[in-house]
């Protein structure tokens, strides 16, 4: 059975005010960077803002958008099929090049928008193809950098733009857009899960079995954690993050309702090993077996 999914944006309060100054002085920063953890709605918001700057809306009211402008480019890691599995590429300077050349021509309407998202994925030459952009920017034209980890990005590129930063949006705001609590448990305070689960049967099983792999974790024996660190290897980098996010969700929560701060070690320990395998080439099997088999 699915749920209705409101199209209004849901949480966010102090950002979308923020926002709005913006709109109502009709003075904003041609470059922004919206910062924070992956689906809680940094992209969601920038394509909102995008349509409000474009169409001169400075109604206090903010929608999910349905479609672009055509003032609107979205920029985003290609992606490429390999041995059955999607692997999803960094933004390389050729893509910057192509969009800067489609950006410097004239808007149909009152601004012009370049949106790129997963940002923290541009390689460095990217990075500083871009940045003649931000040093120069045309009067009508703004970039909105949508990133997940700040530090990935040139700190010339982060002191050209004004920075917000998103965090989890509180249960209480899920429930305005969604009536089951186990999916709102489930979605960790990030709306973009919570609409994925309720269209993609798929991903919520993928959800919901990482919730039950860690319920039955201290009870597994070293072959069982081995085995399930090989399936995990065989699985492409965003179902490994989600899988790993929820333990990570549900670790954090359970270490400041208990006082057991010991488990904010092992959180740290999961998202350490995240981030190597996102920085390196390392063997995914190997640096997941010794995280599964070490992890207390």
């Amino acid at each position: 059975m699915r749920h209705v999914v409101s199209n209004k944006i849901v949480g966010h309060v102090i950002q979308l005010q923020l926002l709005q100054n913006f709109i109502h002085k009709q003075k904003m920063h041609h470059g922004l960077l919206f910062v924070g953890p992956k689906n809680v709605g940094k992209m969601t918001i920038a394509r909102a803002f995008a349509h409000k700057i474009i169409t001169g809306d400075c109604v206090e009211k903010w929608d999910v958008m349905q479609k672009n402008d055509t003032d609107t480019m979205i920029i985003q890691p290609l992606q490429e099929e390999k041995k059955g599995k999607i692997i999803c590429k960094d933004i390389g300077i050729e893509q910057i090049l192509i969009a800067r050349k489609t950006f410097a021509l004239a808007a149909d309407e009152c601004a012009k928008f370049m949106i790129i998202d997963d940002a923290d994925r541009m390689t460095v030459s990217a990075q500083n193809a871009l940045l003649k952009t931000l040093e120069e920017p045309s009067r009508n034209g703004f970039i909105i950098l949508v990133a997940h980890r700040e530090d990935q990005l040139l700190d010339t590129i982060r002191s050209r733009c004004f920075t917000v930063h998103f965090n989890m949006v509180f249960p209480d705001d899920m429930k305005k857009i969604c009536d089951d609590e186990q999916l709102i448990e489930d979605a960790q305070g990030r709306p973009g899960y919570l609409f994925r689960m309720q269209n993609d049967d798929v991903f919520h099983e993928s959800v919901k079995y990482a919730r039950d792999q860690l319920r039955a974790l201290y009870k597994m024996s070293i072959y069982e954690r081995m085995k399930l660190a090989q399936m995990l290897s065989s699985k492409d980098s965003d179902y490994i993050h989600t899988f790993f996010s929820v333990w990570i969700y549900r670790i954090w929560k359970t270490a400041h309702k208990t006082q057991k701060l010991h488990l904010l070690r092992v959180a740290d320990k999961i998202e350490h090993t995240l981030r190597v395998m996102y920085k390196t080439n390392v063997n995914k099997q190997m640096i997941l077996e010794d995280l599964l088999i070490h992890i207390v």
